[in-house]
């Protein structure tokens, strides 16, 4: 699918499975940030919470796994302290 391949089908199957939490991996170049953006608010507007993780730059989970001595513990705090999207900045942003 891509980082860019997330449409209304998608969100679709995500809401008739009652889908409540959603975790994008993503990468952390400007159009990959932009998409996150774009996914989180529409999953957003359907009661879906969105939390993006945060992985050390140029690393998907699986380099990053294969980087540390104990995958499981390190996953479980890139989990933990994934950032909860879209923020409230106080506005509206229109994707």
């Amino acid at each position: 699918m891509g980082f860019s391949g997330f449409d209304e089908e998608h969100l679709s199957i995500l809401q008739s499975s009652l889908v409540r939490l959603i975790y994008i991996a993503f990468g952390t170049s400007r159009p990959e940030l932009d998409e996150v953006y774009r996914i989180a608010y529409l999953l957003a507007s359907s009661s879906i919470e969105v939390r993006l993780v945060l992985l050390p730059q140029g690393l998907d989970g699986n380099g990053f796994a294969s980087t540390v001595s104990d995958p499981d513990k390190a996953l479980s705090r890139v989990l933990k302290d994934a950032l909860v999207l879209p923020e409230n900045t106080g506005g509206d942003h229109v994707c």
